[in-house]
C-alpha cells in the first residue's frame, strides 16, 4: 500500500523530532563540554598560579633575605677593623651576631620547605663554604678584638674575601634557578590562559543559540580571569626585579653592592683577557668621615655618603660601574679602557669633584677622600687581586697624606 499523505507527514515530522533531539543533545553535549573546559582549564591556571605565587615566591624572598644578611655580616665585620672607639665596635660585635643569626634563620626556614635535587646540592654547597667562612669570621673577630686589626684585615683581604665571593656565586646560583622556575611556571599560565581562550572560542562556534550565549559568557569570564593571571604575573615580575634589585644594590645610595661589584669586575677581567685590553679599578675611601657622624649626626653623614655617590656616577661613563663596598669605602670599575683614556685623569677628576662643598642640614662639609688606583693586567689578573692592590695604594696614600698633615702640625 502506498503511503498516505497523513503518514509521510508523521514519518518527516517524527524523523524531525528525531534529528531536532539529536541536535539538542549535541547541542548539550556541546554546552556541557564547554562548560567542563572551562572549569579545567580556569583550575589549571589557577594551579599553575599557586606555583607562581606560592613555595617559590617564598623561597626567592629567603634567598634575598639571606644574601642581605651574609653582606651585612660581612660589613659589621669590616667595621670592626676599622673602629678605633670601643663602644661602636661593640655595636658592630652585637650587629655581626645579629646578622648571622638572620643568615641562620633564613636557611633553616629555606630548609624547611620542600627541596629538590638542586637545591639540596645547593645547600651542601653551601654548608661546606659556611663552615670555612665562620672560622675565618672568627677568627678574624678575635684579632680584632686583640687589637690586632693588622691581621684581621689581612684575613678580610684575601682568603674570607675569596671565600665571600664563592658563597655569592652559589647563592647567586640558587636565586637564577628560583627566578627560572617562576617564568616557567609564568610561561605555562600565560600559555593556558591563551589555550583556554582559543579552545572556548571554537566550541562556542559549534553551537547555536544557547550554546552561543552561554559559550560568550565563558568567553568574557575567561578573559577576565586571563586579564587577572596577567596582572598578577606582571607584579611578580615587577616583584622579582625589586628584590633582584635590592639584592644586588646598596640601600643607601642606590648604588651597586659589593656582590654585584664583584660579579661585573669578574666578568670585566673575562672580556679585557679575550680582547688583550686593559680596565682600572679605582678604590676610594672617605678621611674623617666618623667626625661627620660624631659632630653633625648619622642623619647628615647618609646624606653625605648620598652626595658622594651622585658625585661618582655623574663623573664617570654610563656603563662605567660605582659601587658602595660598606661603610665609606665606594669603588669604580673603568670599562672599558680605550687608548686615549686616561684612569689617571679620572682619579683627578673624582678627586676635584668630590672635595666641593656641600651644605646639609645648615652645615658647610668639605669632603675628602683617599683614591688608590689598580689597572689590569699590570696591577693583578682577578679580581680579588686588582681590588687588594687598589685598596693596597689607597691606603698609602691615605697614609702619606697622614704623615704630611702630622708633621704639618709639628
Amino acid at each position: 500500500m502506498a503511503p498516505t499523505p497523513l503518514h509521510r507527514l508523521e514519518t518527516l515530522s517524527g524523523a524531525l523530532a528525531d534529528r531536532v533531539t539529536l541536535a539538542t543533545g549535541v547541542l548539550v553535549l556541546l554546552i556541557a563540554l564547554l562548560a567542563l573546559a572551562g572549569i579545567w582549564q580556569t583550575q589549571s591556571v589557577r594551579a599553575d598560579l599557586g606555583a607562581i605565587t606560592g613555595e617559590r615566591v617564598r623561597k626567592l624572598q629567603l634567598i634575598t633575605d639571606l644574601m642581605e644578611a651574609a653582606y651585612n655580616r660581612h660589613v659589621a665585620l669590616v667595621n670592626l677593623t676599622l673602629i678605633e672607639d670601643p663602644f661602636e665596635r661593640d655595636d658592630q660585635t652585637m650587629l655581626f651576631h645579629r646578622h648571622g643569626y638572620a643568615v641562620g634563620k633564613a636557611r633553616n626556614d629555606f630548609r624547611a620547605l620542600p627541596l629538590d635535587d638542586f637545591e639540596r646540592a645547593n645547600f651542601a654547597e653551601q654548608d661546606a663554604l659556611i663552615r670555612d667562612i665562620l672560622t675565618l669570621q672568627e677568627q678574624a673577630l678575635e684579632r680584632a678584638e686583640a687589637h690586632d686589626l693588622d691581621g684581621a684585615r689581612k684575613l678580610l683581604a684575601n682568603p674570607l674575601r675569596d671565600l665571600d665571593g664563592r658563597y655569592d656565586r652559589v647563592i647567586e646560583a640558587l636565586r637564577q634557578y628560583e627566578a627560572r622556575a617562576i617564568a616557567t611556571a609564568a610561561a605555562h599560565a600565560e600559555a593556558r590562559a591563551r589555550d583556554a581562550v582559543v579552545e572556548n572560542i571554537v566550541l562556542a562556534a559549534l553551537g547555536v543559540g544557547l550554546a552561543i550565549a552561554i559559550s560568550l559568557s565563558m568567553r568574557r569570564r575567561l578573559r577576565q580571569r586571563a586579564r587577572q593571571i596577567a596582572q598578577q604575573i606582571d607584579a611578580l615580575r615587577l616583584s622579582d626585579e625589586r628584590l633582584r634589585h635590592e639584592a644586588s644594590h646598596d640601600p643607601l645610595t642606590r648604588l651597586a653592592n659589593r656582590a654585584l661589584f664583584m660579579r661585573r669586575l669578574e666578568e670585566a677581567i673575562a672580556r679585557a683577557r679575550d680582547e688583550g685590553r686593559e680596565i682600572a679599578l679605582l678604590y676610594l675611601d672617605m678621611d674623617h668621615f666618623k667626625p661627620v657622624n660624631d659632630t653633625y649626626g648619622h642623619g647628615v653623614g647618609d646624606q653625605l655618603l648620598q652626595v658622594v655617590a651622585q658625585r661618582l656616577s655623574t663623573s664617570v661613563r654610563q656603563h662605567d660601574t660605582v659601587a658602595r663596598l660598606g661603610g665609606d669605602e665606594f669603588a669604580i670599575l673603568l670599562d672599558p679602557l680605550g687608548e686615549n683614556d686616561d684612569p689617571a685623569r679620572v682619579r683627578d677628576l673624582l678627586l676635584g669633584r668630590l672635595t666641593s662643598p656641600v651644605s646639609l642640614a645648615g652645615n658647610l662639609l668639605h669632603p675628602r677622600g683617599s683614591l688608590g688606583m689598580a689597572v689590569y693586567p699590570r696591577d693583578g689578573d682577578a679580581p680579588d687581586q686588582l681590588l687588594a692592590a687598589a685598596d693596597q695604594a689607597m691606603f698609602e696614600i691615605k697614609r702619606l697624606r697622614q704623615a704630611a698633615e702630622t708633621e704639618a702640625r709639628t
